[in-house]
């Protein structure tokens, strides 16, 4: 009986730590929306920034309410999504009242049994206890939830981000830039997260420099070959000059002279001075 007694509290407690933890993520949000340059939540802060990049790139968005919508079912406490937390909240409230019912079945299969608590002195009748505990609890749990108003909240972060949306639409000039939160630097993910874009950093220059020098080895090997091609160019120029005189001098009793050794070699040098 003990078993069923404690789960109905330990169920209604996961419950209400839930539907806290929603009440309080829903407030910092709120109260980051009042001051967004300085925004602390991180998923308002990204959020804002998404949207500061679409601006400034001109991406339209067709329908912000649809947009908003999806962004706002990524919210996190935690590792758990919002949409999840208030999953929880709603399931451990059922499951509170399914272990008081099924230790109400078990109480009139076995009779009646009394509770008894180290602390106190006396013992309970175990079904009056379990339901007194029950009806308490739930009615509790559903005043708490009326008083703080999780819709109502949703609807005003809703009603912000539309409105800033609304105001920032078309005019990149006006976006507020965002402070980053500042995060601790002694903490390992802080250190672990700077290492890597260090380490990035120096990979990007690395691969940077590499891409310049072997640019440069390419210019160089373009410089050195293009003397080489001019001499081959000028080379069998004049060879093809000197074929050509020779034709003449042959078919050409005017040119005939020309055909000595001495006078070739005039007319190499000369061509070649021509040529360059």
């Amino acid at each position: 009986m003990h078993l069923f007694y404690y789960g109905t509290w330990l169920m209604g407690l996961l419950s209400l730590f839930s539907v806290l933890a929603i009440y309080g993520s829903n407030r910092r949000v709120i109260r980051d929306l009042k001051n967004i340059p300085a925004v602390k939540d991180k998923w308002l802060q990204q959020f804002l920034l998404e949207y500061q990049r679409n601006v400034k790139d001109d991406a339209v968005i067709h329908n912000p309410a649809v947009y908003l919508t999806k962004r706002m079912r990524g919210r996190k406490i935690g590792p758990i999504t919002l949409r999840q937390m208030k999953g929880v909240s709603w399931y451990t409230f059922v499951l509170s009242f399914l272990a008081a019912g099924a230790g109400a079945l078990w109480l009139r299969r076995t009779g009646p049994e009394r509770i008894s608590f180290p602390v106190l002195t006396r013992d309970f009748p175990a079904m009056g206890l379990l339901v007194g505990s029950t009806a308490v609890m739930g009615i509790a749990l559903l005043l708490i939830r009326m008083v703080i108003s999780m819709g109502f909240q949703e609807e005003v972060i809703e009603t912000n981000l539309l409105d800033y949306m609304e105001n920032q639409k078309g005019d990149s000039q006006k976006v507020v830039q965002i402070e980053p939160v500042r995060q601790n630097s002694n903490s390992k993910a802080a250190k672990a997260a700077k290492a890597g874009k260090t380490g990035r950093r120096a990979r990007a220059k690395a691969r940077e420099q590499e891409q310049l020098q072997q640019e440069q080895r390419l210019k160089a090997q373009k410089e050195r070959a293009m003397p080489d091609r001019r001499e081959q160019d000028k080379d069998t120029r004049a060879e093809k000059v000197e074929e050509r005189i020779r034709e003449a001098a042959a078919t050409d009793e005017r040119y005939s002279h020309l055909l000595n050794k001495e006078e070739e070699a005039i007319v190499k040098d000369v061509i070649k001075e021509f040529l360059t």
